[in-house]
């Protein structure tokens, strides 16, 4: 069963090289646009943990330069 979907997925990567028209585009990108949407809800908190954790080390090394975790660079890394 997951030979045939990972083969299913295998042929629609090569359709969309053979044929780039906007539904080959469109179909391609609809096979995998709920896989990108929960890798983005994933990485983000992982990230912004992952984040503080770092900040969180240079704090307690007393690493020199100015570390601190607030409001502003939260909204900063979560746009960046």
């Amino acid at each position: 069963m997951v030979v045939s979907a990972n083969y299913g997925q295998m042929a629609q990567d090569f359709a969309l090289e053979t044929d780039s028209g906007a539904r080959a585009i469109d179909t391609w990108w609809g096979s995998r646009r709920l896989r990108y949407n929960i890798g983005l809800l994933v990485a983000g908190p992982l990230g912004l943990g992952l984040y503080a954790v770092a900040v969180s080390r240079c704090i307690d090394f007393r690493a020199p330069g100015d570390w601190e975790i607030t409001i502003l660079t939260t909204l900063f890394q979560g746009f960046a």
